[in-house]
């Protein structure tokens, strides 16, 4: 007999119990199940098909089905949630953060490059956003060493002059690395650099001027714009804000039930690493067409050869024929093959003659490549080598895991309070990302053949990720369409009654927490996730993103940002800077002002001790670079062994 059929003109009791045997026709549906449990505890509070606390009978506050009565009532199987309701969870949870994912930047190399980043994102978002702080860091370590090589050997030019021309090399080189041909493009560069030191003004403005033009064009080519990714960032947010308004206003119906929205805030929060992943990689952007670089760089080779001190420097652009090594040595931001790392373990393989940075430049591509080995599992890992990458293999991963956090922690806290079967899928899907990261080299260990075909690689991590893409989004979808409907997953497996969204102490609770728990643990992780994981990352790669976001006209495409990081870097440091000299004296003209070595002076205070006469001399400045560079300008001619370097 079904449980809708149960006469209401009959009166029940402990010895005539309500609806005996009785088989829900809805399956499990809240609204039937919960009018049945009222309808038990009327006619016999002490019925055993309900939940007893601390042996005491049920009341009309906390009368719940115990898993028993509950599976034979609505059987032991799920229920599909009503269609519409499917339709419109995937509208406000979902379907925003595919948005942000479809707007995440690929380089046009082909269709299959396109559809491999997209399924490597959504694949494995471990590797693609350790591949993507890689290439910040990458970029970071090269622009310091240009940023030395050009503040030594130009100490006479003016400071803009001089910072856009290590951003203009940086980003060559930068350019050149996509072939792997970042050892050669800085051998070429370093000679131009050395031509432009040693010849006569003319030609020292007639080369500079190519390098910057040449920067200019792969700056123009570059698409970094974050309008798009901010609307998107702006919707997602709004969309969950407004979507827990609605909720928390409404009473729980047929059609709205509190506990079912919190799951799916925490089943959404597994892919908030989408929103830092996208917006690092529209910091680094991507070229607007396949042919722009080398066009681009060919132009400069051709540029170079009309000078004549230039003319016999050869640039390795024989490698921009080369499309398949491009895809495969760094055209994809996101994803670099393991072969690259195994090829070049030899740090002595890269070196410049007659250049005083060479080695730095050698250590910093030998670095480069020893990130794998942190990324390699434990079974197979032979020795640490590089333990800075492994920090960065690390905090991709606390990235996804945060998410993980935030999900679990929300689940936890519907009732039934505790660990229930939604938790067991919010940690299995963060743990496929996690296997599909280590996937790559195992299985290059198991297979080496991969190692000398890098097609047959490149496709087989493409058929990976389009496996876990499938799982994990499936695992999703499936989410969304009931499979965790059930007694068990109301219940904790038995061990507490049928915690229904209609109970009062229940429905208490959910709505205290909707307007409160809930949105602060979610929001407190989208904050972070949006704000200072990308704000963290930018500080200590700014370097490179200043590198990144450099327009054609030497103006910087988020300019908010170098205004925020110069006002920090200000507070934070007091405006210091770190003078180094062997035996430092700045006592000329009747000034005597005397620092130890290594010391930190700021500039308010050599000012103080100096007068304006060290502002003469010196032309201190309250921009840190402008006065770096300004003193090392002045200690070169007063003492060869000076150097002078920065604060941070």
């Amino acid at each position: 007999m079904f449980c809708q059929d149960v006469p209401t003109n009959s009166s029940f009791s402990c010895e005539r119990p309500w609806g005996i045997n009785c088989i829900n026709r809805n399956g499990f549906e809240f609204a039937t199940l919960w009018e049945f449990t009222t309808e038990i505890q009327k006619a016999c509070p002490t019925d055993p098909r309900l939940f007893s606390i601390g042996g005491s009978a049920s009341t009309p506050q906390n009368a719940s089905l115990t898993q028993d009565a509950c599976a034979a009532m609505a059987g032991s199987s799920w229920t599909w949630y009503p269609r519409a309701d499917i339709w419109t969870r995937l509208v406000t949870w979902k379907f925003p953060l595919l948005q942000l994912v479809g707007l995440f930047p690929r380089p046009p190399l082909s269709f299959e490059v396109e559809y491999f980043v997209l399924t490597h994102l959504m694949g494995d978002p471990v590797d693609t956003l350790r591949h993507l702080l890689l290439k910040l860091s990458n970029c970071q370590r090269m622009t310091e060493q240009w940023q030395e090589q050009v503040e030594l050997k130009l100490a006479d030019h003016n400071v803009e002059y001089r910072q856009r021309l290590w951003k203009a090399l940086a980003l060559i080189t930068d350019a050149y690395q996509e072939w792997d041909s970042g050892k050669e493009a800085v051998m070429a560069l370093q000679q131009i650099l050395e031509k432009i030191e040693a010849s006569h003004l003319e030609d020292q403005k007639a080369i500079g001027s190519t390098v910057l033009l040449t920067a200019e064009a792969l700056a123009a080519d570059r698409s970094t714009k974050f309008l798009p990714i901010i609307v998107a960032q702006a919707f997602f947010i709004g969309s969950v804000a407004i979507a827990v308004w609605k909720t928390a206003s409404k009473q729980s119906g047929s059609s709205t039930f509190i506990n079912v929205e919190a799951h799916s805030i925490a089943f959404s929060a597994l892919y908030f690493w989408v929103i830092p992943t996208v917006l690092l990689s529209s910091v680094i952007g991507v070229s607007q067409s396949e042919l722009a670089i080398p066009r681009i760089l060919r132009r400069f080779q051709v540029d170079l050869d009309r000078h004549p001190p230039t003319e016999k420097v050869k640039l390795p652009n024989h490698v921009l024929e080369q499309a398949k090594v491009r895809i495969f040595s760094g055209g994809i931001y996101s994803w670099l093959p393991a072969s690259r790392a195994k090829a070049k373990s030899d740090p002595h393989n890269f070196k410049i003659p007659a250049s005083p940075s060479l080695d730095s430049f050698s250590k910093q591509n030998a670095n480069f490549n020893n990130w794998r080995q942190c990324s390699t599992p434990l079974l197979f890992r032979s020795s640490s080598k590089d333990w800075s990458y492994c920090k960065v293999g690390i905090f991709s991963n606390l990235i996804v895991i945060l998410g993980m956090i935030t999900g679990i922690l929300i689940s936890i806290l519907v009732p039934p309070d505790g660990w229930t079967c939604r938790n067991v899928a919010q940690l299995l899907i963060p743990l496929l990302w996690f296997l599909s990261a280590q996937f790559d080299t195992i299985i290059e260990r198991m297979l080496p053949s991969l190692r000398q075909n890098q097609t047959l690689l490149f496709r087989a991590i493409g058929l990976k990720d389009l496996l876990v893409t499938l799982a994990t989004m499936g695992g999703i979808v499936v989410t969304q369409i009931g499979v965790f409907n059930q007694c068990s997953c109301y219940t904790r497996w038995g061990k507490t009654g049928l915690a229904l969204p209609e109970m009062p102490d229940v429905a208490y609770i959910l709505v205290h927490r909707l307007s409160t728990v809930y949105p602060a643990i979610a929001f407190f992780s989208i904050g972070t996730q949006l704000i200072i994981i990308p704000l963290f990352v930018c500080i200590r790669y700014r370097h490179a993103v200043r590198v990144y976001l450099q327009r054609d006209d030497a103006e910087s495409n988020a300019p908010w940002f170098w205004r925020l990081d110069q006002y920090c870097w200000l507070q934070t440091r007091g405006r210091s800077v770190r003078v180094r000299r062997s035996q430092t004296s700045l006592a000329e003209d009747g000034f005597d002002c005397r620092e130890k070595e290594g010391s930190m002076v700021t500039v308010q205070r050599l000012t103080e001790e100096c007068g304006e006469g060290l502002e003469r001399r010196t032309d201190v400045s309250t921009d840190p670079m402008e006065f770096n560079a300004a003193a090392t300008k002045n200690s070169r001619h007063r003492d060869s062994n000076a150097t002078l370097v920065h604060g941070h």
